[in-house]
């Protein structure tokens, strides 16, 4: 993982189009003006906003008349931490004393390359992902944001054949937080959701009666019949060729 950070300069009338970036990036706007287009929403950017821009995220970037920034970005990141949403932020008091301190020793010629530049960069990624988390949940506890995202997560992919923790590898949190938040919340895990969610799939598909309960199985992500059968007895109180007889 390769963290640093830099002083930039964009002129009037650039634009950058980024899909799915393979790295974490944020640039802090000290002068200028620029926009940033993610999720649906097109936000402008002054001096003292944050162009947030981590690992898997998809955004527009431009300006029209043109800004300086100091830039922060991590190379081949940690998925589930550097990952999450492209958002406009605004600097916070402890975000701004990391970023004097940065500047400070850029503008040094001969520290630019210095261990501590690299250090300076790793703390100012994780106060900024602890900012966009909680930027992310205002208005909304933690618990319940989180608990949401990955109930999301878990009903897109109940025909998948991944474990839980790695469908919710992209979330970023770590799973230890995600089971506190999930736990809090609904009162179980996130793997025992999910298993209730592919018996509920499970029961619809046993009613509708076209499949086999082999077949049925196998759409709902288990590798064999008997993994299937006793969940499945487990949750609903009998065998699935019971519950399909009625």
């Amino acid at each position: 993982m390769n963290a640093y950070c830099c002083l930039k300069s964009w002129r009037g009338g650039i634009r950058r189009e980024q899909r799915e970036v393979d790295h974490f990036h944020a640039m802090c706007l000290n002068s200028g003006e620029a926009w940033l287009a993610a999720g649906g929403e097109r936000r402008v950017l002054h001096s003292g906003d944050i162009a947030y821009l981590p690992y898997g995220s998809s955004w527009d970037l431009g300006t029209e008349r043109g800004f300086s920034c100091l830039a922060v970005t991590v190379r081949d990141p940690i998925p589930g931490v550097y990952a999450g949403e492209a958002r406009a932020l605004r600097i916070t008091p402890d975000i701004e004393a990391l970023l004097n301190v940065a500047e400070a020793e850029l503008r040094c010629a001969d520290n630019r390359a210095t261990e501590l530049i690299q250090h300076l960069a790793l703390a100012l990624a994780e106060l900024l992902i602890r900012l966009s988390r909680e930027h992310a949940g205002a208005g909304v506890p933690q618990a319940v944001y989180w608990t949401a995202r990955v109930k999301a997560a878990i009903r897109a992919n109940l025909h998948s054949t991944c474990g839980v923790e790695e469908l919710l590898a992209e979330l970023p949190l770590s799973n230890r937080q995600r089971r506190r938040h999930f736990t809090a919340t609904l009162g179980m895990s996130p793997k025992a959701w999910q298993t209730r969610c592919r018996m509920e799939e499970a029961r619809r598909l046993l009613r509708e009666g076209e499949m086999a309960v082999g077949d049925v199985a196998l759409e709902l992500g288990y590798s064999t019949l008997q993994h299937f059968s006793d969940a499945f007895t487990r949750e609903v109180g009998m065998a699935p060729s019971a519950y399909r007889r009625g």
